[in-house]
């Protein structure tokens, strides 16, 4: 699940953590101090600093003397998933060090989906991360773009396919020729919905009503989700489907 930011409480700075003196996220160092206080194993605590201060070769470091540190979770998250999480700003270079690591990469694609860090998806898949995975709320990297708006990421996850082709995710993709293909010119659906309707209690919202097989149910959902996620060209053929 793509959760919201991150809340902590308490200070770093009076941990024995050596790093740079200088972050170059220091207009977020209260954010960066609180997290690293929720963090008391001492395993982490050095290459999770060197990830939050851009300190490039203290985090390749830190990992040369723990290769497995990319591969244990800490606080329900690696730190190649952590880097997903708000504030965002770590910066590409210390991505491509914690993969080079081997870090896991399929959960930590599917929370920059939602998080909608296109570059990020972009250098995960070049790694190797798998677009079909369903490593996060039994959803796919680009299911959960979709449902969060985050075009951006979409863009690049789109390009890899729909996976779990659906006529709402189509619409929300901006898959114009699907969506024509799907829904006739007259409102009339050629084949059935797809294999997985959206459900926002997925993604941390409450329960809505249980999903019907209505056509006008299915095209009005697709319709939304085209708004939604800003796919003009869609709405307008939808709208004019009637």
């Amino acid at each position: 699940m793509c959760n919201g930011p991150i809340t902590h409480s308490g200070s770093c700075r009076n941990a024995a953590v050596e790093g740079p003196s200088v972050s170059p996220y220091d207009d977020r160092a209260d954010h960066y101090d609180a997290f690293m206080s929720e963090i008391d194993d001492p395993r982490v605590r050095p290459a999770l600093y060197a990830m939050l201060a851009g300190d490039v070769a203290g985090l390749r470091l830190a990992i040369e003397d723990d290769p497995e540190i990319v591969k244990i979770p800490w606080g329900e998250n690696t730190l190649l998933e952590w880097a997903t999480q708000p504030p965002h700003g770590i910066s590409g270079t210390v991505v491509e060090v914690l993969i080079a690591g081997g870090s896991p990469l399929n959960r930590a694609l599917n929370l920059a989906g939602c998080w909608d860090l296109d570059e990020m998806c972009s250098k995960l898949l070049a790694a190797g991360a798998n677009p079909a995975t369903r490593a996060s709320a039994d959803i796919t990297p680009l299911e959960s773009a979709a449902m969060h708006g985050s075009t951006n990421s979409a863009e690049v996850l789109v390009s890899h396919g729909l996976h779990r082709p659906s006529l709402w995710l189509a619409a929300a993709t901006g898959q114009l020729a699907q969506v024509e293909a799907w829904v006739t010119a007259e409102g009339r659906l050629t084949e059935e919905a797809g294999p997985y309707r959206p459900n926002l209690a997925d993604v941390g919202h409450p329960n809505g009503a249980a999903k019907s097989d209505d056509p006008v149910e299915i095209i009005g959902e697709a319709l939304v989700f085209a708004g939604a996620n800003g796919r003009v060209d869609v709405v307008d053929y939808l709208l004019d489907c009637g």
